[in-house]
């Protein structure tokens, strides 16, 4: 299977991402593998998971307990999935919260989406 040769940092990066972001359309085509020198697997070559159409992103539902989310990377088997993320990864997720990096990125959203609104409101 193609999943196993994937390193699992790129992969937890994108699972994360897609739980804080919410896509509606991260299928399969969304997605390319990138090969790179080093890592761990053998023979000197790494496969990593790169993102490449994230445009649907922080979708909603018309439906209040609905949750309108749809990542290819939410059907990797378990024993893909039972892959521990590593500590590096942590401590960086962790530095970006202690910063204001999550916080601020939400308040810019946030202002994207009153300007926007506004820009629809007078289109109309």
């Amino acid at each position: 299977h193609f999943y196993e040769k994937l390193e699992k940092r790129s992969f937890w990066v994108n699972f994360i991402v897609d739980v804080l972001t919410n896509p509606s359309d991260h299928k399969p085509e969304n997605f390319v593998v990138e090969r790179f020198k080093g890592g761990l697997s053998i023979g000197g070559w790494s496969y990593r998971l790169v993102a490449i159409d994230n445009d649907e992103a922080l979708t909603t539902s018309s439906h209040r307990c609905l949750v309108k989310t749809q990542s290819t990377l939410f059907l990797f088997p378990d024993s893909f999935l039972d892959a521990q993320i590593s500590h590096q990864l942590v401590n960086q997720m962790k530095k970006s919260f202690e910063n204001g990096f999550v916080t601020k990125w939400l308040e810019e959203l946030k202002e994207k989406n009153q300007r926007y609104t506004e820009m629809t409101r007078r289109m109309q």
